[in-house]
């Protein structure tokens, strides 16, 4: 059957109410005759209808400045960045607005389609905060409730996101003036060392195992969030701690394992308003004591400012 492409006038629009005039349609014999009768229509295209030239493949760039217009970067999104999708160390002195700045990490990352684990071991979120976590547990400060957590959460690690345990140390601190002998003491801080190892398994996977796979077959990578606390806090219930810099986070050496840590302080506190800075310990080539990130915590939420990073 014979076809033209048409270019409608708009005196064919009282005899075919379903064309539009100066639209483009395909016409059909014996209609062809009558349109081109009448001068209803004007011919495109003889026979066959033109192909559409295929859209121009945009680069990756635009797509990702696009991308970026229309989703906010969440603090997730920053932290993946700049650890690669690792383990984050964030830690401070009690009342540094520890626990609200990962509560509010874990809940935004959720809000935005992220799948969140919160691991609690201190219970000091009020209950309105705990119900906008999907998925959190409140373990208390027992070190083997920890480790058995944070094993569970690497072997299932496929289910989720994001992993927050807040916090690390204080399993360790609780407990620490009940260990009587040194021996007791070390072996809490391997145990920490182990947890740590286990929240970078949750965020990369097994060595030999998930970077074995294909990129179809491995597990989508994650992110980790440890808070915990400075030695200083520490030295307070013990006078035999393995020398250390008081302001450096709990566990010696293991701050080697986390790819960046942030130390909170405060900078300004209200009643209705307090402002706190988390400034570098290690993050990738830059110094110490930079200013990374400013959050403020008001009856209404927190907010989060990134700095220099």
């Amino acid at each position: 059957m014979k076809k033209v492409r048409m270019l409608i006038d708009i005196s064919a629009w009282k005899h075919y109410r379903g064309l539009k005039a100066g639209g483009v349609y395909d016409i059909s014999e014996p209609d062809i005759e009558v349109f081109l009768r009448n001068k209803w229509a004007v011919p495109v295209e003889e026979e066959t209808p033109r192909e559409e030239p295929a859209p121009a493949e945009k680069p990756l760039t635009a797509y990702t400045a696009e991308a970026l217009e229309e989703k906010p970067v969440t603090a997730y999104d920053k932290l993946a960045q700049l650890t690669q999708y690792h383990l984050t160390e964030i830690y401070g002195a009690y009342g540094t607005g520890k626990s609200r700045l990962v509560h509010h990490i874990a809940v935004e990352a959720q809000n935005a389609g992220k799948r969140v684990l919160f691991i609690d071991t201190e219970g000091g979120l009020a209950d309105e905060h705990i119900r906008q976590l999907q998925n959190y547990w409140y373990i208390g400060d027992s070190i083997e409730a920890l480790e058995d957590a944070v094993a569970w959460a690497k072997d299932h690690r496929s289910k989720y996101d994001l992993l927050v345990v807040d916090s690390v140390g204080h399993p360790v601190y609780v407990n620490y003036v009940e260990m009587e002998s040194m021996d007791q003491k070390l072996k809490a801080y391997q145990r920490l060392a182990a947890v740590f190892r286990d929240m970078v398994r949750f965020a990369r996977g097994e060595r030999g195992v998930d970077f074995l796979m294909s990129e179809r077959e491995s597990k989508r990578k994650a992110l980790a969030i440890a808070t915990n606390h400075p030695v200083s806090e520490f030295a307070k219930i013990a006078k035999d701690l393995p020398p250390e810099e008081p302001l450096a986070p709990f566990g010696g050496q293991i701050h080697r394992v986390p790819k960046v840590i942030l130390r909170c302080e405060p900078v300004e506190l209200a009643p209705s308003r307090s402002v706190f800075r988390a400034l570098t310990f290690k993050l990738r080539n830059m110094p110490k004591n930079v200013e990374a990130m400013r959050y403020t915590i008001t009856k209404e939420g927190v907010s989060v400012e990134w700095k220099g990073v």
